[in-house]
Parts: structure tokens; sequence; C-alpha cells
């Protein structure tokens, strides 16, 4: 099966043709803002760059959150943190809902989440599950993610369409050839 790559292909009308993955990555911001606005969304997919950057930046939080509890409550293990306690309140409905929309990308249902119960094994397997490239074509949980952000800001007036490609050249000829001629007879 042909891997097709997402190659814009001008079309008259104001319109985008894409096929296949996104080639440009989210940016960290469009993350962090996509993953807000979709604080619930547990339909849909989610690309790599979208799921790893929220990733990073919610860690880059949580450390200065520690950092400022460490600082206005001390830093033994007794002291509260009510700082960082706010933000992980805060971001865990997000953080499922673009983990189960990375699921999605991939194909799998978003109860697969639940494997993190798993002692050890449990995080391995989600973890190669997240970084496995998305599936190139529109799945049940919804079409391929573009990795833009609203309108494209340089022409918001572009419409996107997705074409999928399943089969090469190659091999939809044969095809053809096999079903055009009729079998020979008496």
């Amino acid at each position: 099966m042909q891997s097709p790559t997402m190659q814009p292909i001008n079309a008259t009308g104001g319109m985008v043709i894409v096929s296949g993955r996104p080639t440009n990555m989210m940016n960290p911001i469009d993350s962090v803002i996509t993953c807000l606005q979709k604080y619930v969304g547990f339909g849909g997919r989610a690309s790599r760059s979208e799921y790893w950057w929220f990733v990073l930046l919610t860690i880059i939080a949580s450390v200065i959150t520690g950092i400022i509890d460490a600082i206005l409550f001390g830093i033994e293990l007794t002291d509260p943190t009510p700082i960082t306690w706010a933000l992980q309140i805060g971001i865990i409905l997000p953080s499922l809902a673009v983990a189960v929309r990375r699921l999605h990308d991939i194909g799998k249902s978003g109860w697969y989440i639940l494997i993190a119960l798993i002692p050890l094994a449990g995080a391995i397997v989600l973890i190669v599950w997240y970084c496995t490239d998305g599936e190139s074509v529109s799945n049940i949980y919804g079409p391929v993610p573009t990795n833009i952000r609203g309108d494209n800001p340089g022409n918001p007036g572009t419409q996107y369409i997705v074409v999928e490609q399943p089969m090469q050249q190659q091999y939809q000829q044969p095809m053809q050839e096999q079903f055009q001629h009729p079998p020979p007879g008496p």
C-alpha cells in the first residue's frame, strides 16, 4: 500500500487538495492551544507533533510550578504543593483527551489507554503507540490531522480537501485491464 505524503495541489476556487500525512509538524503553541480548546474532545485524531509538544510543555510547566512551590512552601516531602496540584488537576482532562485522540490516529480505540494500568509493560506499550506514525488515510475516527489550527493564516479563504490514494497506479492498471476484457469463450 502506498504511503502518500501531504502534498498541496492547487485547485480552482481557492481550494487546496492535500494527500496523506502532514509534512509539517504542529508548532508548540498551536499544540497547547488546540489541546486546551479540545479539553474534553475525545473524538477525532491527534498527530504525533500535537501530542508530544503538549506533553513536553506540560512537563516544563510542572517543573516550573514545582520550583515555585519549593520556594514558597519549602522542599520537604511533607510541605504542601498547591500550585503543582492546581496545574495537574487543570491539565488532566486535556491530557487524557489528546492521548485518546493520539490512539485514534493509529487506528486504536481510546479504551486502550487503560493498558497504562498494567505496571511498566502498559506504559511501554503506550509510549511505543504514541511514537508510531498515524494512518495515512481516513479511519473510523476521522480524517487525517492537518496540523493546522483554525484557518490558514496566510490565506484565510483556503479550504482543504483530503484525497486518499490507497493503491499505487501499477497495481490499479492490471486490475482495470482484467475487468475490461471479457473472458475468452467458445
